[in-house]
């Protein structure tokens, strides 16, 4: 039913309202009993109940005659529902100006007589009226007109009624579509329309229940994490963070609907950058691995996003569900620990669970735990690896390294940086080692004047980079020693400056304002080693230590020979590192390479044995 401007919006709601309760429903015995009654009544041989709306009027009952829908300028009723307090009475509508032409006298039906009470809701909107008609002119008496009007009010109780129980089931039918919109909210990634952690579960939980019941391995789970998705993030904006993500839950999906075909399986969010995928009765580990190297291949696709084209990899951690699992939570922590195997592994690699991996996982978690408290425990302390001079095969500075030293044993870097970047510790631990290199790098200074110009290394992270408080904590710390800033040498790597290179060279642009150095540390390791050099200013280039052991190899030998030249073009200085021969040593001398680092010259030394090398410098004879 349609209305048109001149209804107010209660008719419109009412009128929504009886189309759905009225004129969507078959015809109801008493609607018919109320219109045969008045036709009794009145003497009439035709009555009707009719609704109008905006263009047309619908008959709900008619006795004896057949009508459908006409035009509602055509319609008597139009004019009844004008006058919604009285009954409108046409005594002969051939005599009647405003009926003489109406299809209905003129036409095959022949009406000449009409009396119609509108329906008049509780609100005082006329809907449409309770009529009696005849082919031949007559009058009501009064008996008769009252008895009509009652009936026209019994006639709008009944649509009443219908009204109530129709807003009532749409009430019902909204309150369930509510239900469901918020089910499907609690179980369900708001970003990614995917299950989220509370659905996953229970379907894990109902596989495990299945499989321990069977006794038989018949599913199996993948853990997935998106690579450098923070990358993104932080250099397109949320937006395309958001956008990309959205966009590999839709290739995960796709990707699993066609590898397992009709296996039931489900993809879920974990938050963050991570996924989860659910395989069904999928308990071999050749099937698991097809389909898992297939979600390499679609995930992989370019990403293309303002301008920028971003090319998304996966690890992926897989697990079998053994009948031994009893708790979504440990098979869980199970797959977690086979994605750091496969991170660890590179990029784009697929690890499956195995027991060593959850003993690797609890060594893990205690070391986290441990370094946590390191600082607190004085466990934290720098060694230092010399810088020597390839021409006069003098010391010239040193690399601050930080070592942990735990129950009396030194924990591998290797073993404590990963975890200390992936938790935030970096940014308390690189504030300490900026620290206590700075106040190393002074109380040299102090104890040998002849010192004065002894350069410290110190390696800056991603994380730290993007740490607001650095500038202003080199600056503190520079001061609060009274450190020459240019002794002071900041290392990064390609990948450090590269993930938000705007902003990264805005942070080493106030650094280099406050006159410390910058080194470019790894160089030839990243793959926009040229861009870099041309978009950052840099004062050092450390040659990677892959260049110097391949220097056997003639086309390194004149990659490198070519790096060195390139840098001093630049106006820049360049250390080789990894340093471990004196044949290596010498061709470096005779490619014109300022510095030198490696075990050639000495490891990473503890203060005391580092400060023994300011009184007795290694001396070497640089030829072979």
């Amino acid at each position: 039913m349609t209305i048109d401007s001149s209804f107010s919006t209660e008719q419109r709601r009412l009128a929504d309202l009886l189309r759905y309760a009225l004129l969507d429903t078959p015809a109801e015995p008493q609607f018919d009993d109320l219109a045969a009654l008045a036709s009794q009544i009145c003497q009439t041989p035709l009555a009707a109940i009719t609704l109008i709306a905006a263009e047309r009027q619908w008959f709900k009952s008619h006795i004896g005659f057949g009508m459908t829908e006409t035009r509602r300028d055509m319609s008597f009723c139009d004019h009844a529902i004008r006058t919604p307090d009285a009954l409108t009475v046409i005594a002969d509508a051939t005599l009647d100006e405003r009926f003489s032409q109406n299809p209905l006298v003129t036409g095959e039906h022949h009406l000449r007589f009409y009396a119609g009470m509108p329906l008049v809701s509780p609100n005082g909107n006329a809907l449409g009226t309770l009529c009696v008609l005849d082919v031949e002119p007559r009058e009501l008496s009064t008996h008769q007109q009252n008895a009509l009007q009652a009936l026209a009010r019994q006639v709008m109780s009944q649509m009443e009624l219908r009204r109530t129980a129709a807003e009532n089931a749409k009430l019902c039918v909204e309150a369930c579509n509510s239900a469901r919109r918020s089910q499907h909210a609690a179980s369900h990634d708001a970003l990614t329309g995917l299950a989220n952690r509370l659905l996953f579960g229970e379907r894990v939980a109902q596989c495990i229940d299945k499989a321990r019941k069977a006794q038989a391995c018949n599913y199996s789970v993948m853990f997935v994490d998106l690579a450098r998705f923070k990358d993104v993030n932080d250099s397109l904006g949320h937006a395309a963070g958001d956008l990309l993500l959205h966009t590999v839950a839709c290739r995960l999906s796709d990707s699993i609907k066609r590898s397992t075909r009709k296996a039931p399986a489900t993809v879920a969010r974990f938050g963050g950058d991570t996924f989860m995928i659910l395989l069904e009765n999928i308990g071999d580990r050749a099937i698991a691995e097809g389909v898992a190297g297939q979600l390499f291949e679609d995930v992989a696709r370019p990403f293309q996003y303002g301008g920028h084209v971003v090319h998304p990899n996966i690890s992926v951690g897989l697990v079998l569900g053994e009948p031994s699992y009893d708790r979504p939570d440990n098979l869980l922590r199970d797959a977690e620990s086979a994605l750091f195997a496969a991170k660890a592994a590179g990029r784009a690699k697929l690890a499956v669970f195995d027991a060593k991996m959850h003993e690797a996982a609890i060594k893990r978690l205690q070391l986290e735990d441990a370094l946590r408290n390191a600082l607190e425990r004085n466990e934290l302390l720098l060694h230092y690896q010399p810088v020597v001079s390839l021409e006069s095969r003098d010391l010239v500075g040193f690399e601050a390294l930080v070592r942990w030293q735990r129950d009396g044993k030194l924990v591998s870097p290797a073993d404590f940086i990963p975890i200390a970047e992936e938790t935030g510790l970096i940014i308390p631990l690189g504030r300490w080692v900026m620290g206590e290199a700075i106040r190393q790098a002074a109380a040299w200074r102090n104890a040998y004047p002849s010192r004065m110009r002894l350069r410290m290394a110190v390696n800056v992270s991603r994380h730290q980079l993007q740490d607001r408080q650095l500038v202003s904590d080199v600056q503190r710390l520079l001061h609060e020693h009274q450190l020459d800033p240019s002794t002071l040498m900041l290392e990064i790597t390609e990948s450090v400056v590269m993930t938000d290179a705007d902003d990264a060279r805005r942070v080493l642009g106030e650094l280099r304002a406050l006159g410390v150095r910058l080194a470019m540390d790894d160089f030839g390791t990243g793959y926009s080693s040229l861009g870099c050099l041309h978009y950052f200013d840099i004062d050092v280039l450390k040659v990677d230590r892959m260049f110097v052991a391949n220097l056997g190899q003639r086309r390194k030998s004149a990659v490198l020979r070519a790096v060195i030249d390139l840098a001093h073009g630049l106006g820049m200085t360049v250390v080789a590192e990894g340093i471990e021969t004196l044949e290596q040593a010498a061709f470096l001398r005779a490619a014109d390479c300022d510095y030198g680092q490696g075990y050639l010259f000495a490891k990473p030394l503890p203060a005391k044995d580092a400060e023994a090398m300011l009184v007795r410098p290694p001396l070497l004879a640089l030829s072979a």
